[in-house]
């Protein structure tokens, strides 16, 4: 489980900064971004029964094309 919590955090931290790239164009202004949005209550892991009735299921390119 410690793997995991390490990877989220991985991960969180790299969408980070991509994002404040993206987004802003002032170093101050990314780094701000990076504090305020890099804690640990935005990197939450839940461990849940990951079997979901078909009809429940949700195809990832349908969310995308209704965006």
């Amino acid at each position: 489980m410690d793997f995991l919590k390490d990877l989220v955090q991985i991960q969180q931290t790299i969408i980070l900064e991509k994002l404040s790239d993206h987004l802003l164009t002032s170093e101050a202004d990314k780094k701000e971004f990076i504090d305020k949005y890099n804690k640990p209550n935005y990197q939450l892991i839940k461990v849940s029964n990951t079997k979901m009735a078909i009809r429940k299921r949700v195809k990832i390119d349908d969310i995308i094309s209704e965006l």
